[in-house]
C-alpha cells in the first residue's frame, strides 16, 4: 500500500516543469496534508482529480499548438496561392498578347497571299506586309514561379484537393505539353525558305526586286500558306490554353474568398 501511494503521490510531478511554481507547493502542501493524516480515500480522490486537471490542460496545450499550426498553414496556403494566382495572371496576359501579334502576323501574311493569287497590282501599302509576312511567331514566355513555390511547400499545402489536381496538371501536363509544341514549330523548315527567298529577292525585305516574279514563285506562295496553317493551329492551341488558365486562375480566386 506504501508503494502505491508513493506512486499516486509522485505522479503530479511529471509536469512539473511546465506547472508555475507556487501551484506546485499548492499542490504538495495539500497531499502531505493528506498523508499525514492518513485519508487515504480522499488522498486518492484528490491525486486523482490533480491527473485529470493535468491531462485536460494537456489537452488544451496541444489544441492551442495545433490550432497555432493550422493558423500558420492557412497564412502559407493564402501566400502559394497568391504566387500561383500572379503566375497565371502572367501567363493568361503573355497567351493575350502572343494569340494577338499572331492574328496581325497572320493577317499579312493573307493579304499578301491575296495579292498573289489575284495578282493585285504593287502598291505601297504592300511593303509592310511583306516585311511582316517573313517574321516568325512569337514564342510564348510563361511563368512557373508560383508553381515552384507550391512544389517547395508541398502539394498538401492546399486543403482543396480538387484545385491541387487543377493546378498540378495545368502546369505539369498542360504548359508542357503546349510549349513542347511551340520548340517543335520553331524549327519548321517553312519560314526559313521565305525569309531566304525575301532576303535575295526583295529590298530590306520590303520591296520586291521584281513584283512580276514573286507573283509566279508558287513555293514563296505556298510557303506563306503552310506558315499561316501552322501560326493557326498554334492560336487554337493557345486559346485552348487561355481558357484552362483562366479557369483555375478563377478556381484560385474562389478559393481566397472563401478564406
Amino acid at each position: 500500500m506504501a508503494v502505491f501511494i508513493y506512486c499516486l503521490s509522485s505522479a503530479p510531478f511529471f509536469i512539473k516543469k511546465n506547472q508555475p511554481l507556487h501551484m506546485i507547493k499548492f499542490f504538495r502542501k495539500i497531499r502531505q496534508q493528506l498523508l499525514t493524516e492518513n485519508k487515504l480515500s480522499k488522498y486518492l480522490l484528490y491525486a486523482i482529480g490533480e491527473i485529470v486537471l493535468v491531462v485536460i490542460g494537456i489537452l488544451i496545450a496541444l489544441s492551442i499548438n495545433n490550432w497555432n499550426e493550422w493558423r500558420k498553414d492557412r497564412i502559407m496556403e493564402r501566400e502559394v496561392l497568391g504566387q500561383l494566382s500572379e503566375s497565371l495572371t502572367k501567363n493568361c496576359e503573355a497567351l493575350e498578347e502572343t494569340i494577338k501579334a499572331v492574328k496581325e502576323l497572320n493577317s499579312s501574311r493573307a493579304i499578301i497571299t491575296s495579292a498573289i493569287v489575284d495578282k493585285t497590282p504593287y502598291s505601297d501599302s504592300l511593303e509592310y506586309h511583306f516585311f511582316v509576312a517573313s517574321l516568325d511567331f512569337r514564342n510564348t514566355t510563361l511563368s512557373y514561379s508560383g508553381y515552384e513555390i507550391f512544389k517547395n511547400e508541398g502539394f498538401s499545402v492546399l486543403t482543396s484537393a480538387k484545385l491541387r489536381v487543377a493546378i498540378v496538371n495545368l502546369f505539369e501536363s498542360e504548359l508542357k505539353h503546349f510549349e513542347t509544341n511551340e520548340s517543335e514549330a520553331i524549327r519548321d523548315v517553312y519560314i526559313e525558305e521565305v525569309a531566304k527567298y525575301m532576303i535575295h529577292n526583295f529590298s530590306n525585305r520590303r520591296i520586291p526586286n521584281d513584283y512580276a516574279s514573286v507573283q509566279s514563285n508558287q513555293s514563296f506562295l505556298e510557303n506563306l500558306k503552310a506558315i499561316s496553317e501552322r501560326e493557326d493551329w498554334l492560336n487554337g492551341q493557345r486559346s485552348r490554353l487561355l481558357e484552362k488558365c483562366r479557369r483555375v486562375l478563377q478556381f484560385i480566386k474562389e478559393e481566397l474568398e472563401e478564406e
